[in-house]
């Protein structure tokens, strides 16, 4: 329950320790000087386009200046801010929430990054200590990061519960996202972090041009459900591949230091990743071919880069969307 954690209050406390918890700002009531040409130019507009710079400022990424402006020249005219707000005009509460919610997980995210990046190296090296002749020195180390990994466990999962919220407001709610969480965000919170937060920036991004633009035939193409698909699969294509490289490392450490049980278990480990990480190679390589046969472009497609990334799977994964960049736009 995302209430127990918050009773805790230990996670907030930390996100002041390091600093990350976002600072209430004063409000900004400034506005441009008549005469100047931010002000003439917002004073030539009509009430209609002067609303949309009041309720969608944020979303065209201008200055809260040209709001305050805009609510002074419709004041001018009669169009009190009372009538702005019980019209529904005053301000965008669905991007407002979704903007409250993703500086919520931007915290929550961060403080998960820290958290696990302190618990990890405590861990192993209290681990290595142990078993070289260091066993008090390493028990209090080890102990100490399994105290931070329980913390970090805390965070991930209030950072889910974050992330759950945001995606209901972007509409991607899936399953997906809780196994992605699971079985990624777990063991792999380094590369889990950086690929979350590269999604989220993506997802307001369309959800701000799918507010503010028509559609295009470039915007058919980029939202067309076999490149949705295609990014999906790629993206759990090299996750895998990088749980593969991660486990074999692993398992030459383990056995360099004596244990053979757990180098076994990461041996393992990693072929169950090679197996899940062929499956979703082989089944991005499908939904990008049907997005190209769908476009017409097949005599395009590049099954080169394709059969590289079964090898290096990193080359096919960057380099497949300057392709589609290339090809398609």
């Amino acid at each position: 329950d995302q209430g127990l954690f918050e009773s805790i209050g230990i996670l907030e406390r930390l996100k002041k320790l390091f600093g990350i918890k976002k600072k209430q700002t004063d409000i900004d009531e400034s506005l441009f000087k008549a005469g100047t040409t931010e002000f003439d130019d917002l004073n030539a507009l009509d009430n209609k386009k002067l609303i949309d710079v009041i309720k969608n400022y944020r979303q065209y990424d201008i200055n809260i200046k040209s709001k305050n402006t805009a609510l002074f020249i419709l004041n001018s005219r009669g169009v009190t801010k009372e009538e702005l707000k019980f019209g529904g005009n005053l301000t965008n509460q669905k991007f407002e929430e979704i903007i409250r919610l993703k500086d919520r997980f931007d915290e929550d995210s961060k403080l998960t990054f820290i958290l696990y990046f302190l618990s990890i190296p405590f861990i192993v090296i209290g681990a290595i200590l142990k078993n070289n002749g260091y066993a008090a020195t390493g028990k209090t180390i080890f102990i100490f990061g399994i105290v931070v990994g329980i913390l970090y466990l805390f965070a991930l999962i209030r950072s889910f519960f974050s992330h759950s919220n945001l995606n209901k407001q972007f509409g991607t709610e899936g399953i997906s996202n809780a196994i992605f969480y699971l079985i990624l965000g777990l063991p792999l919170y380094m590369l889990f972090y950086f690929f979350q937060k590269k999604k989220i920036e993506e997802d307001l991004h369309l959800n701000i041009h799918k507010n503010l633009e028509p559609t295009s035939d470039a915007s058919k193409i980029e939202g067309s459900k076999f490149t949705t698909d295609y990014h999906d699969y790629a993206l759990f294509s090299f996750i895998f591949y990088c749980l593969v490289v991660v486990f074999i490392v692993l398992n030459l450490v383990l056995a360099n230091n004596k244990q053979p049980a757990l180098a076994l278990a990461s041996m393992q480990l990693a072929l169950v990743s090679v197996f899940i990480y062929i499956l979703y190679h082989l089944l991005s390589f499908i939904k990008l071919r049907n997005f190209y046969k769908e476009n017409d472009a097949l005599h395009k497609f590049p099954i080169p880069i394709f059969l590289l990334g079964v090898l290096i799977q990193p080359f096919s994964y960057f380099s497949i969307p300057k392709r589609i960049q290339k090809d398609f736009y």
